[in-house]
C-alpha cells in the first residue's frame, strides 16, 4: 500500500523533505484540526513508511497496518502500535477506533469497494474515514504504473464508492501547480517514469507555492480543481 510518502519513493531515494511530502501531510495536519477529537483512537491504513506519523499522534493514540512488511519495519516509532494486514480484510473487531485515515492507498487496491467497506466495518458509530487519491482517470500513466495505481478518481466515482457513509467533505489540493504537472504527465504519459530528486531551489520554490495552497484551504476556500482528491465521510 502507500501512505503519504509510498515505500517505492522511499527506496528511490525520496525524503521527509520532499515539498509534495512535507505539503500533504501539512494539509492532512490542517483536515483533522476540524474533525478529531481528544483521545481519539485511529487507525492509518496502508501506513507506507509511515512519515504522516507525528501529525496522526498529534490528534490521538495510533494504530497502523500495512500489506508490505518492508515498509512496516521501516517505522521505529515505539508510541504506535503496528500490524500486518489487508485492508480488504482488516485484522480488527467492528467498531474498533474512531477515526480510519488513508492516504493515498485505494487507487492501489483491485477491489476498492472491499476496502472501504472494511474501513467503515472497523469504525465505531459516527467515526470518521479520512482518505486523499488521486484525481483524473484522464492522467493516468506510467507514473501511476510506477507505483503500482489501479485507477485514478473523479468526485463522482468517490460518491459512488462512499455511498453508504455520509460524505462530509470532498475538495481538489494540487491546484496551484496543476497546469505544470499535468502538462508534464501527458508528455511522458508513455515514456517510462524514472524517479528523481529535485534540485534544493526547485523543492523550495514548490514547497512555497503549495503552502499558500494550503493556508487558502484552512481557511475554508475550495480549489476549483486539483491533482488530489481529499475528503472525509461519517458513518452513520
Amino acid at each position: 500500500m502507500s501512505g503519504i510518502m509510498d515505500y517505492k519513493e522511499y527506496v528511490a531515494g525520496f525524503t521527509q523533505n520532499n515539498f509534495w511530502h512535507v505539503s500533504k501531510t501539512e494539509l492532512v495536519d490542517s483536515i483533522l484540526s476540524k474533525y478529531s477529537k481528544d483521545a481519539a483512537k485511529i487507525l492509518n491504513v496502508g501506513c507506507g513508511v509511515g512519515n504522516d506519523l507525528n501529525i496522526l499522534k498529534k490528534h490521538g493514540e495510533v494504530t497502523v497496518v500495512d500489506i508490505n512488511k518492508n515498509a512496516l519495519s521501516i517505522i521505529k516509532d515505539k508510541q504506535v502500535r503496528k500490524r500486518f494486514g489487508d485492508i480488504c480484510s482488516l485484522p480488527f473487531p467492528d467498531k474498533s477506533f474512531d477515526m480510519v485515515v488513508s492516504f493515498d492507498v485505494f487507487e492501489h487496491i483491485k477491489d476498492d469497494k472491499t476496502a472501504v467497506a472494511e474501513c467503515k466495518r472497523v469504525l465505531k458509530p459516527k467515526g470518521i474515514l479520512v482518505f486523499t487519491v488521486p484525481a483524473f482517470p484522464q492522467l493516468y500513466s506510467t507514473y501511476d504504473t510506477f507505483l503500482g495505481h489501479e485507477r485514478r478518481y473523479t468526485k463522482k466515482m468517490i460518491r459512488g464508492l462512499l455511498r453508504n457513509m455520509h460524505v462530509k467533505m470532498l475538495g481538489y489540493w494540487n491546484f496551484l501547480l496543476f497546469c505544470p504537472f499535468v502538462t508534464e504527465r501527458l508528455i511522458k504519459r508513455k515514456m517510462p517514469h524514472s524517479p528523481h530528486k529535485l534540485p534544493h531551489f526547485m523543492n523550495s520554490i514548490l514547497r512555497a507555492i503549495m503552502k499558500t495552497e494550503n493556508l487558502f484551504i484552512r481557511a475554508g476556500i475550495k480549489m476549483p480543481i486539483g491533482l488530489t482528491i481529499y475528503g472525509i465521510a461519517q458513518k452513520a
